[in-house]
């Protein structure tokens, strides 16, 4: 198996990395107070594209790639408070993060009936800046199909979970913009979970599944290369960046916005001429 090594960016990250919808929202009200926490960039999840001739079973490799630091935790907590004190100017928020977040498990762990959302609530409880926070924002890993997006529709196979990239070294791909042919492509991508939690009664308001990902041919003069090669550790980590944003930022203006306003809308951030192929 290639060892996947080099990828993310942001201080520590990389430099590391180079050298290695269910739920409705709901009425806020003067003074709200919530927090957040982010369970989602312990690690990532590097997924390489095996074919299966004849089987359905998911023959895909993984490999999972621990973090130096909190870099995704930080920024999804960081886009939630945002978020929230768009939606809801007169609320406070505050981004909490709980040591060894990895051991609370993805969504389907952590809301199962015997989950440990009981083991998470008790654990950020002495983070609080306020005693009387009402709703706590939980984001976590989701699992879902490998559903990649491309110009022409999506691709990819088996399931994903959190965040990381797909690789396929073998499919033939053409960049709509250029032209440009070339054999593979990566994918980051960002499956989570947001989730509103009311302090009070320990259940869930309501949670939002998200799905992102923006596909890279593997095109032009570095298609000889490895397609994990060809892009560079901090092209990685802004895109990852990216989508974890917009995931973040759709679910929580959805979930915590007044009933009947609008989410929250942010411009998108243009993929590249090389980022936005065709199969």
């Amino acid at each position: 198996m290639i060892e996947r090594t080099g990828l993310l960016a942001s201080g520590v990250v990389v430099g590391w990395l180079a050298v290695s919808s269910v739920g409705a929202g709901r009425a806020a009200t003067v003074d709200e107070a919530y927090a957040v926490v982010s369970l989602v960039g312990d690690e990532l999840s590097i997924v390489t594209y095996q074919p299966s001739v004849g089987s359905v079973l998911d023959k895909n490799i993984r490999q999972a790639l621990p973090m130096p630091d909190a870099h995704f935790d930080r920024l999804a907590g960081q886009v939630a408070v945002s978020t929230i004190r768009h939606a809801t100017p007169d609320a406070a928020a505050q981004a909490i993060e709980v040591a060894n977040g990895a051991s609370f498990g993805d969504a389907t762990a952590l809301f199962a009936t015997d989950g440990t959302l009981p083991a998470l609530l008790t654990a950020v409880k002495p983070s609080l800046q306020r005693p009387d926070t009402h709703y706590l924002v939980v984001i976590s890993k989701y699992r879902s199909d490998a559903h990649l997006r491309t110009d022409n529709g999506a691709i990819g196979s088996g399931k994903l979970t959190g965040l990381g990239f797909y690789i396929d070294a073998v499919k033939r791909m053409k960049s709509t913009n250029t032209g440009e042919r070339g054999r593979g492509f990566v994918a980051p991508f960002a499956y989570v979970m947001v989730s509103l939690v009311d302090l009070r009664t320990g259940e869930v308001v309501g949670s939002k599944q998200e799905v992102e990902s923006a596909t890279r041919a593997n095109v032009g003069p570095q298609s000889t290369l490895d397609p994990w090669e060809a892009m560079t550790a901090e092209r990685k980590v802004q895109l990852l960046d990216r989508l974890l944003a917009q995931a973040v930022r759709r679910s929580v203006a959805q979930l915590v916005s007044p009933l009947g306003s609008q989410p929250v809308q942010q411009p998108a951030t243009p993929i590249g001429a090389k980022d936005a192929p065709s199969t």
